[in-house]
């Protein structure tokens, strides 16, 4: 961790941002659909769509693709979830019933890397 804050860091995700540092290059960026957003800031990532949170989207396919243009232009090398997470289904509606869309292209385009600190990771298939 190279950050002063860094003790605000859970301790499930520690190896995860390591990960991410360690294998993303400066143009590559990752996704997260578990609405965990600080976990850009402490990658050192921008997010790479529009809507950093997929309860932003409920359900409407629109903002959905646009999301998923997103994933293909800024090349988004991995995507993390952890359907564990209380930010995974904030008010009772699990992200993958929510934002349908976007979890059809992640399967479709990516695949599972592993599990790091109980994170699914996924990376984005080769052509």
């Amino acid at each position: 961790m190279r950050y002063a804050d860094d003790h605000y860091v859970p301790k499930n995700w520690k190896q995860t941002i390591a990960f991410l540092r360690d294998n993303l290059a400066e143009d590559e960026h990752f996704f997260i659909l578990t609405d965990e957003i600080s976990l850009y800031y402490f990658v050192g990532k921008e997010c790479p769509v529009r809507f950093p949170l997929l309860s932003l989207v409920g359900n409407i396919e629109k903002y959905q693709k646009e999301i998923i243009d997103d994933l293909q232009r800024k090349k988004v090398k991995y995507v993390i979830a952890d359907p564990r997470s209380e930010y995974y289904h904030i008010d009772g509606v699990p992200n993958d019933l929510r934002a349908p869309v976007v979890f059809e292209y992640v399967r479709e385009h990516y695949t599972a890397y592993g599990v790091i600190d109980g994170n699914m990771v996924y990376v984005k298939k080769s052509k």
